[in-house]
């Protein structure tokens, strides 16, 4: 289980970060998240999850993402709205994904990819991140979605 304190803007110590010689690591498999957040909420998964990918520069963390495994349409819909609500993000882009994808048409984004994000305003708390939810295409004709959520350290708000 991942379970990280990151109220305050994160640290390769503070996420345990577990390749001191790379600049980004992949953390699989993963079966359950749980994230603390500046505003004193949580986010957390504990169902179909694949991985967690890190990115850093020095020692301060810049990102965050938690992905799912490959979804059906509707399942990887599902995940991506419920993950957007959590953090108060738009849902249409979402939507108009799962139309287009059920519709039989090429979606208007490039590989199949959605995304609903925050502005550079709207941080989780003062120090916080940037949220943003994606549904990625999986590269699985039958489950064809894999919903990420990033959390964005930008660079006037890292240790």
């Amino acid at each position: 289980m991942i379970d990280w304190n990151l109220a305050e803007p994160p640290t390769t110590a503070s996420v345990d970060w577990p390749k001191p010689d790379q600049s980004v690591v992949s953390l699989e498999p993963v079966e359950e998240v749980r994230l603390r957040l500046p505003d004193g909420s949580t986010f957390e998964a504990d169902r179909d999850l694949k991985r967690v990918f890190l990115e850093r520069e020095d020692d301060s963390v810049t990102l965050v993402a938690v992905y799912s495994d490959s979804l059906g349409v509707d399942a990887g819909y599902r995940l991506a709205s419920d993950w957007a609500e959590r953090f108060e993000l738009p849902t249409a882009p979402l939507e108009r994904w799962r139309d287009e994808v059920t519709s039989g048409k090429e979606p208007a984004e490039r590989n199949n990819r959605a995304l609903t994000s925050a502005t550079i305003d709207d941080r989780i708390g003062e120090d916080g991140p940037v949220p943003s939810v994606n549904i990625l295409y999986s590269f699985d004709e039958e489950k064809p979605a894999t919903v990420t959520v990033e959390l964005f350290w930008p660079p006037e708000r890292r240790s």
